[in-house]
Order: C-alpha cells, then structure tokens, then sequence
C-alpha cells in the first residue's frame, strides 16, 4: 500500500510551539562546550580485491592536521576490515558527548552508491550513521554530526564544454540519515567519479583542507562546503569536472568561530525568473485525494511572486501534461532571468512523484534541466522543491541529554534512499527525510510548506537562501503531530545542495 499523507480532518491538529527569530537572524549551534568534540577518519589504501588507492595517505595527514586545528580529537585508523570499523563506530556512538560541541566522521575509501568499502567487505553508509541516531546516541542529540564521503561512486565523468559546465553523468540514488542535526558531504555527486591530480591527492580533500585552513574560523559551514563545491567544479582533468554534493538536515547555523563570504550568484538579471507550481489534489484514485494542498499552492503563488518570479500553477495534471510543460520551461529562454524554481505537491514515494494518472522518477524531471538539455541555466541556481509523501514511518519525539540548552529533538530513525542530480547549481528541498510522513492539515496545508512560506515572508529577501532553509528545517522539526494514529510524531525536512555561491532573493532595484 502507497503511503499516503495524513489527511483525515480529525487527524492533524497542530500542537505548535512559537519561536521568536531575530530578524535576518537564525539560531547557531552552541559550539561552546569543554570539548570541540571527536573526529574519526577511516584511511583505506589497501584492499582484499581492490586495486590500491595511491596518495589517500596525504589526504589523511591534512585532514588530521585541519580538524585538530579546529580543535578536535582526531583518531586516524587504517586498512581496517569492515569488523572492526563498526567496532571503532560502535564505540564512538557509546561515548559520552554531553560536553562536546558536535562529531565527525570521514572516511577515504572506494565505493558505491549508499556503501562503502573498508579493507574486506563492504558497509551500508546507513548502517553507520544510525548508530548516530538519537535513540542510540543521546548524548549527540541537537548537536551536528558531520559525515564526510571521499569515495569513487560510479563509472562516469563530468564532460565540460565552452562557457557552461555540462552535467552528463547519471544520477543515481545516495543514502543519507533521516533526522535532525546531520550534515552528510560527498566528494562526488552520485553516479561520477572523484578525481585524482598527478600526485594522487583527491580534488575534493585538498580543496576542503584548504578552504577550512582559510575560513574554518570565520565562515559558517555549509557555506564553507558551498565554496568547495565551487572550487572542485573548477578543478579540470582531462577536460573532465568533479561536482560534489551536501545534504544538510541542520536546523541551526554551524559555526567553528565567526563572515568571510563565499561568492554570490548574480541576481541582478531583468527577471527572477520562472516558477512553476504542480498541485495535485486529485488523482484517478479517488482515495488518494490531498484535501488542503491548495492551501500551500495559493501561499506559495503569493510569496514567489512577491520575490518577483512569474509563476504559473497546473492543478491535477496527468503525467504526459506535466513532462510536456517541463520540456517547454527547460526549452524556453532564460538567459535574462536570475534563477528557475519547481515545485510538487503530491503524493510519492522515493525517488518518484505522483501527477494525477501516474508517477514520476524525479531524476526524469530534474534532467530536462541539466546542462546541456537547458543551456541558458547553465550556472545558475536551479530550485526544486517536493512537498509528498516520502514513505511510511514517523519520527518519534526524544528529550537530549540533562545540561544541553536544546530542546526536546528527535530521534533519527530508519534511512532510505533519494534521487538527487549530478550537476552544479542544483539544489533539491524535500519536506520530509526518506522513509517518512510529511503533514498535512486539511484546512491549513502542509506543515513544511506553510513553515517554508512563513519564513520566506519573514526573511525572503534579506537571508541566504540554505539559511532559510536551515530554519525551515528547525521549525518543522518543533512541531508535533497529534491524531488518532500518531501522537506526539516528528517530521524531518532536509535539503540537498550542489549550489556554488550563495543565494540571495534581494529585493530588485526598480
């Protein structure tokens, strides 16, 4: 059976909570405990059956270097078959964090999409990060738990062409972790492979290292990652680019220290651009009817036009109308607009959309976009957001650990799989983590849609763009649930970002 949002009228009733945000402001994590924290690397060279993985040595010691530098505990281990790196993570996850700021793991490796590859066998990446969750590691609840990915993940290469970057490889599914407060970094986005230089040092470890020797201590850290991101897509061999990826389900801004900005994409074209709104309330199923989406189409109508897109809404279309509008949008001219944003609100199921008769791969949605389907986007930001189903289970509420100044967050539980695009100046919001329910109030609309709208009011044309969705995350993951079938459940937005520079919606000088 589809997992369905939740939408019996008796079903959702809201139990909010208010926060008050500071204007142009978001909350940070609290980054002043005795300890930084731990760091845990995980060097692979050598393997039972695979070829040797000359120069990760290097990447290594500069990682050490870097994160002790930020004041880390940093434990390096190498070649270690796949017992004893769940060992090492076990024990990691048992230890008691109350008086650190956060964790870290990396792990330089081979692998393939949503594993990884220690010295004998491979590991689900999901099996390391739930030891991470909150109702197995309490003590990092609220806290950042970064996972860093130096991993070969495909067979293809990014192919770059003259005056635009050219997203050619196939995207593919990743695994990251459902719940609050993990940040998961790719050297690769899926389906592509991570490059090498003559000395065998990864493109991707060397420009994190040095971009956190330059900015560690001033720059906030998915910002820093927006500027690797940049610098890695300029990283050339043999005509081929690297294009890594983050996904963040933070609900605070991370900082190490305090802005040394990155770039800022160029927002002063004669057009926002175009944004096109899916609402499907019906479908051929009767019993699939979304009573309250046209709720968050008609509220998001108003705040993207008051951001200046021209926004055109289809309801309840079939599959074959919804590709055809998509090609015309990806064929139509947007070399004097800013940006392109896509919204769905629907049903679905990972990696898959409903429209009214069928469903939707999202990678066949996302790729009409690409660089080379859609010149005149090439390089600039390129907004997708799903409000849908995403699965079957809820997230249950857990209090943190006695002395944390957060408050009661979540417990991170089963991960699936998402679709996201290989290709720089993607960024892909999802209102719920995989696996789970995303709300929905009939009289009101979504909770992630209605939050995303209130904020983008709020701070549309004064916050970055991922700031903004960095509190869309937190405030979603504050509310609860309660009906006859789900008391006390949490939702957990994330989003996935291959931006380059930061996003900005500012107002546009008459």
């Amino acid at each position: 059976m589809m997992a369905e949002d939740s939408d019996d009228d008796e079903v959702v009733e809201e139990t909010a909570n208010i926060y008050t945000i500071p204007a142009g402001r978001l909350e940070e994590y609290m980054m002043n405990h005795t300890r930084r924290g731990k760091a845990l690397i995980f060097n692979h060279e050598t393997f039972v059956k695979s070829k040797d993985r000359y120069g990760t040595n290097e990447d290594r010691d500069n990682l050490i270097t870097r994160f002790q530098a930020l004041g880390f505990e940093v434990n390096s281990y190498n070649d270690r078959r796949k017992k004893e790196v769940l060992e090492e993570i076990s024990k990691a996850a048992s230890d008691n964090h109350a008086d650190a700021d956060c964790f870290a793991c990396i792990f330089l490796t081979r692998g393939d999409e949503g594993e990884i590859k220690a010295y004998d066998d491979q590991i689900e990446i999901k099996k390391i990060t739930d030891y991470f969750r909150g109702d197995k590691c309490r003590s990092l609840v609220g806290k950042p738990k970064i996972f860093i990915f130096l991993t070969i993940t495909g067979s293809e290469s990014e192919n770059a062409a003259t005056g635009m970057r050219v997203e050619d490889s196939d995207a593919k599914s990743y695994t990251i972790p459902a719940g609050a407060d993990f940040l998961v970094c790719y050297s690769v986005a899926p389906g592509s492979h991570s490059s090498q230089d003559v000395e065998c040092r990864s493109f991707y470890i060397q420009k994190l290292c040095e971009t956190l020797k330059e900015h560690a201590t001033t720059m906030e850290f998915t910002k820093l990652l927006t500027l690797v991101n940049q610098k890695v897509s300029q990283c050339n061999i043999n005509m081929k680019n690297e294009m890594p990826c983050f996904t963040s389900m933070l609900t605070k801004t991370l900082y190490f220290s305090k802005t040394s900005p990155p770039m800022e994409y160029q927002m002063n074209h004669d057009r926002r651009g175009l944004a096109l709104i899916f609402n499907h309330e019906d479908f051929a199923n009767p019993d699939k009817k979304r009573r309250g989406t046209n709720k968050d189409r008609d509220i998001l109508r108003d705040r993207f036009q008051e951001l200046g897109f021209e926004v055109q809404s289809y309801n309840d279309r079939k599959v074959a109308v919804v590709q055809e509008k998509l090609r015309e949008a990806a064929a139509a001219n947007h070399k004097d607009a800013d940006c392109f944003v896509c919204i769905f609100l629907s049903h679905g199921k990972e990696g898959k959309i409903e429209a009214f008769d069928n469903q939707i791969e999202i990678k066949e949605i996302t790729d009409v976009f690409r660089g080379d389907e859609c010149k005149s986007l090439v390089g600039k930001p390129k907004i997708f957001i799903f409000q849908a189903c995403a699965g079957e289970k809820h997230e249950n509420a857990v209090t943190g650990m006695a002395g944390d100044s957060d408050d009661d967050e979540v417990v991170e539980e089963a991960a699936n799989i998402y679709t996201i695009p290989a290709g720089s100046d993607f960024i892909m919001c999802y209102s719920v983590a995989p696996g789970f329910f995303s709300y929905r109030d009939p009289n009101s609309g979504t909770f992630y849609i209605q939050d995303l709208c209130e904020t983008l009011k709020q701070h549309g044309p004064t916050m970055e763009f991922t700031e903004i969705l960095t509190l869309v995350n937190m405030k979603v993951s504050r509310r609860n649930a309660d009906g006859n079938n789900f008391k006390n459940k949490k939702q957990m937005p994330c989003f996935t970002s291959m931006l380059t520079k930061k996003l900005y919606f500012r107002s546009k000088k008459q």
